[in-house]
């Protein structure tokens, strides 16, 4: 019985320190970017994105529309209202 409490403690120290080691690699690479003046730093690029997609692909895509019968939007209705 002892020997479970001793490993069970064990674990929890393990556990403890893996999340302050990540803890500190979060942080730490947050001070490195410029953030110990307490602004937030936005990062903005500089290049001109184009779009991935023309919009004679995005005509191309298939549309769907959904049509739903009476019963279900009185269902959806009642679950709203409730």
């Amino acid at each position: 019985m002892a020997m479970e409490i001793v490993v069970s403690v064990v674990l929890l120290f393990v556990g403890i320190a893996v999340l302050v080691t990540i803890h500190v690699c979060i942080v730490g690479r947050a001070f490195r970017r410029g953030y110990n003046n307490g602004a937030v730093v936005v990062q903005v690029s500089t290049s001109i994105r184009s779009p991935s997609m023309s919009q004679e692909d995005i005509k191309k895509l298939p549309c769907f529309e959904y049509k739903m019968e009476e019963d279900e939007e009185k269902a959806i209705a009642f679950m709203l209202n409730a």
